[in-house]
Formats: structure tokens, C-alpha cells, sequence
């Protein structure tokens, strides 16, 4: 069997998930200056009053992560969607359910399954306009229920549901006109409301673990060890770097806290910026965490999916079978 093929039967019976985000609108407010301080290296696009739709790009994409090996394709949704339930989220030029809807039957045809994605922290909330000052109320728990069920029925009830809850921190919100942190019992309560109406509809909730950091017995009690736990890792740090401390990631402090636990992880990244991050996650992954934990990867891009970005999301889709070779010892073939 060569490199290649084992690769690709690896990928098969693991998750390999690429995301497509439908809005730039995740974690930059509206007033949030167009500079960046060591918390916002990750984020690159400005708040948009506007949704711009790129159909055509959208089905290129789509076609070249199904080509690369993923089989699950994580679609953002946020403000970019005109919802039954909640029509006042979407912006101007917002998807209707129908074009998505034909987006998600192609999807299925090439071989993946699209998995829908929103982010409930209140650092990644500003898709959510209003209701993003709500946060904790009933009010704010109705919408959450409404998005959850109206998206599970789109997506013809997936397997997976990705729930966020990732970066709720004072550093991470040190720009934003109003910072929200829940305290980690409140968190732990809402962690529990999202994954109970994710369940109601067959959907296995796919989350960020951070509360483990805090409270890890609170999270235990909270989080039913069948939940997946991803991570945003961030794109724009060197190996060397890395390894050497000089640039820790909250992320990995997550993965070796839970995975002893039998949480199974997948771990996220990108790395169209640096091209050694693969091997860097690989060598803080491997001999820090159970080898058979991690379940797959899974690759973020955060930028849009219109014709500019073109290049960088081709370029994410590339180097999936690269890393998956890299954590499964796979050696390069020689040309």
C-alpha cells in the first residue's frame, strides 16, 4: 500500500472536516479598529454590514476539499443565512435556505457531509447582532433553540453540530464596546442547555473545551464524555516557537486536560500563513496526549468563501492529507 492510499483510507475512518464560512462576521464588532494586537492575530477580516454571496467560488471550494479527502464540511452560517425563525439576524444579501438547501444536496453528492456550524461564546457572537448583548437570558435561550432545530432540519439532521464556546476571555474581548464573561458555573449551565437541545434533534454537539481549564470537575459533570472537542489554534506561530514556549497555546492545555479523560479530540488549525504549523501541532500532540484520542482534524479557514480568498482556502484543502500523513507516521512517497 503506498503513502498515499493509506492516507487517504485513514481519512476515511477518521474525521477530516474543512470549514466554509458563509460571513466574515465572527469575531470582530462592528468598531473593533483595524489593527491587531497579540489577542486578534488569528482574525483577518473586518466587520461587514453586508453578506457577499459567492455561489460559484462556494461550489469550486467545496469541490476541492471533497477532492483533498475531507469527509465533512463545516458551513458557517451566522448572519449569512436568512432564517425562518429569526429573519432579523440576516444581513442584507444574505443566503436564502433554498439556494443553501441546494448547496447542501451537491455537498452529499461529492462525498461529504455538510455539518452545520454556529459559535455561541460571547467572543465569536457578533453574528448574532442584538441578541448578542442577551447573553444568558430567556430570550437569548430561545434563539439558540430556534437556530439549533431550524439549521438540524436543513441539514437533514447531521450527525454533528458545532457549538463553539471558545475564547471568552478578557484578553480576547479587550476591544469590544461590551465584554461578556461568564463565571464557569454560568458557562457550565449554558454549555448544558446547547448540548441538550443539539440531542433533542440526533446531533452530537461539537464543542471547545476551555471550561476544562478552569473547572475540570464542573466540566466533567457538565460535558458527556461522547462530545467532541475541538479548539481554534492559532495560524500564525512557528514551530520553533512553539516548542521552545515562547508562544503557548490555551488549546493544548485543553486537549492534554480532557483526551486522559476519554474525550475524543480534533484538533483545529490553519496554515496557509506559516507553512510549519501542521508539524508543530504534530510534535505538541504526539507523546503529550493518547495517540487513539484524537478522532481527526479539523482544517479552519475564518475567510469568507468568495473569490478573493480563493487562493487560501485551495491552499487549506492541500495540505490536508499532508498533516493527516504527518500524525499517522505516513512517510512521503519518493518522487
Amino acid at each position: 500500500m503506498t503513502a498515499l492510499s493509506k492516507a487517504v483510507m485513514i481519512l476515511a475512518e477518521t474525521i477530516s472536516a474543512y470549514t466554509a464560512f458563509l460571513t466574515s462576521n465572527f469575531s470582530r464588532e462592528q468598531s473593533l479598529p483595524m489593527f491587531f494586537t497579540p489577542a486578534y492575530r488569528h482574525v483577518e477580516t473586518p466587520y461587514e454590514p453586508t453578506v457577499t454571496k459567492d455561489i460559484e467560488t462556494f461550489e469550486k471550494v467545496c469541490d476541492k476539499a471533497a477532492k483533498s479527502g475531507f469527509n465533512k464540511l463545516l458551513i458557517f452560517t451566522g448572519d449569512a443565512l436568512v432564517y425562518d425563525s429569526h429573519p432579523e439576524i440576516a444581513l442584507p444579501g444574505a443566503w436564502t435556505k433554498t439556494e443553501l438547501k441546494y448547496q447542501l444536496d451537491r455537498i452529499r453528492s461529492l462525498g461529504m457531509e455538510p455539518i452545520p456550524m454556529l459559535d455561541f461564546s460571547a467572543a465569536h457572537d457578533v453574528w448574532m447582532g442584538e441578541y448578542s448583548k442577551m447573553v444568558s437570558t430567556p430570550e437569548y435561550y430561545k434563539v439558540q433553540s430556534d437556530l439549533i432545530a431550524e439549521l438540524c432540519e436543513l441539514f437533514g439532521h447531521p450527525s454533528l453540530f458545532w457549538l463553539g464556546m471558545a475564547g471568552e476571555t478578557a484578553e480576547v474581548q479587550q476591544l469590544f464596546r461590551l465584554s461578556v464573561i461568564r463565571d464557569p458555573l454560568l458557562m457550565a449551565h449554558d454549555t448544558a442547555y446547547l448540548i441538550s437541545e443539539c440531542r433533542k434533534h440526533g446531533a452530537k454537539p461539537w464543542l471547545c473545551g476551555e471550561l476544562a481549564t478552569q473547572d475540570k470537575e464542573l466540566f466533567m459533570k457538565t460535558v458527556d464524555r461522547d462530545v467532541l472537542i475541538g479548539g481554534f489554534t492559532v495560524k500564525d506561530f512557528s514551530a520553533a516557537r512553539v516548542l521552545a514556549g515562547i508562544r503557548p497555546l490555551a488549546d493544548f492545555a485543553v486537549f492534554r486536560t480532557l483526551a486522559p479523560e476519554g474525550y475524543p479530540i480534533t484538533p483545529a488549525l490553519s496554515a496557509w500563513r506559516v507553512r510549519d504549523v501542521p508539524e508543530a501541532l504534530i510534535s505538541l500532540l504526539k507523546g503529550r496526549i493518547p495517540h487513539e484520542a484524537v478522532k481527526g482534524f479539523v482544517r479552519l479557514t475564518f475567510f469568507p468563501v468568495r473569490k478573493e480568498n480563493e487562493h487560501k482556502l485551495y491552499y487549506e484543502a492541500e495540505v490536508n492529507r499532508e498533516q493527516t500523513a504527518l500524525w499517522y507516521g505516513i512517510k512521503e512517497e519518493q518522487k
